[in-house]
């Protein structure tokens, strides 16, 4: 007598092609990737593909978050952390430190400059939050790893159309003097850097931000100025002035095509490009300690501003320009961290 054992049908689920299986489990939530790809090898297989990452932004299933990455006052590297998910997911060993005054994204990454302990370092990295890894983008052009007079610092970078814009900073073992007026720019595609026309006015520790194709540059240690650069005409223009001065402490991010800046004491400046005008906005910000420095880093996730302290606490400014504790769904905090950058990008 022969006897059979019954089998388990497989799943016709399986039996279909990766781009029409792509488009099944395109919807689901990024929170469940991780227990989709438990399902089998073939399910693994799709969710962690860079195809399947393409698939969801092209059809609107991407979901964006907040990427922060930290560093503590040592030499044990930094922390990429991803608000609303526990823990750290990936770190970055090394004696390299996050540089707070310089990062951008280009929508799906999170770009920043390192400084390196006993040299010159400049390193600028790339975390890709969808993947979850990291990797070195390039480095400045102006960094002499032997020599730390020469190393840049208190820059602005930002990421427009393939482009990475390094504009201004200081060189030099000592602050101030060494402030600088370049202009460079570092292609993806080719891997190349090139410079452009200097700014008319060198400045460190400036804010920064694009709007549409212009890069503005606003402020910098002693200045007052708005320089503004038009990319497609390769030219400098000023704008109108700050009604004070604004340096050290002051983090530049765009919303609804003005230029924010936003400092660890005074009151946020807006710049309206329309009218050629600067406002201060009536609210103090609620981190304002007088004199203490404290570290803090700002960027734009869903449709308004938002700032992580290093302390672990965090606000968002409404409309109105006013100020309210930001708690992100489940679990983030950030400690024992002395600098941050941050950046609202697609997670895939």
């Amino acid at each position: 007598m022969t006897t059979h054992t019954p089998t388990t049908p497989a799943s016709p689920l399986l039996a279909l092609p990766d781009d029409v299986l792509q488009r099944v489990l395109v919807g689901v939530p990024l929170d469940d990737h991780y227990t989709t790809a438990l399902v089998c090898r073939t399910f693994r297989a799709v969710v962690t593909s860079p195809q399947f990452h393409a698939v969801r932004r092209r059809s609107g299933f991407a979901e964006r978050g907040i990427v922060s990455v930290g560093s503590a006052d040592t030499l044990g590297g930094s922390r990429i952390r991803i608000v609303n998910k526990s823990g750290v997911v990936a770190r970055i060993a090394g004696p390299l430190h996050v540089d707070r005054f310089a990062s951008t994204t280009d929508g799906a990454r999170l770009f920043f400059t390192t400084l390196c302990y006993g040299k010159g370092c400049d390193v600028v990295l790339a975390v890709d939050a969808s993947s979850r890894r990291w990797r070195q983008f390039t480095t400045l052009p102006h960094t002499d790893t032997e020599h730390t007079d020469t190393e840049q610092r208190y820059h602005c970078i930002e990421w427009h159309n393939g482009c990475l814009y390094v504009a201004g900073g200081w060189r030099g073992a000592s602050f101030p003097g060494g402030n600088v007026d370049s202009l460079d720019v570092f292609t993806e595609a080719t891997g190349s850097w090139a410079n452009l026309p200097p700014m008319p006015h060198a400045a460190a520790m400036a804010a920064s931000g694009i709007i549409g194709n212009q890069l503005f540059v606003a402020g910098g240690y002693q200045l007052r100025t708005l320089q503004v650069y038009d990319i497609a005409t390769r030219t400098w223009t000023l704008r109108a002035q700050l009604p004070e001065a604004r340096a050290y402490g002051t983090h530049g991010v765009v919303l609804d095509g003005k230029l924010f800046l936003i400092h660890q004491h005074s009151r946020t400046l807006v710049y309206d490009p329309q009218s050629d005008r600067w406002t201060a906005e009536k609210y103090h910000t609620p981190w304002n300690w007088g004199d203490d420095e404290h570290q803090f880093h700002a960027c734009v996730h869903e449709g308004q501003i938002v700032v992580f302290l290093m302390d672990g606490s965090a606000f968002k400014r409404a409309a109105d320009g006013s100020w309210s504790s930001y708690r992100p769904r489940g679990h983030y905090q950030i400690r024992d961290e002395d600098t941050i950058v941050c950046e609202s990008v697609l997670l895939g």
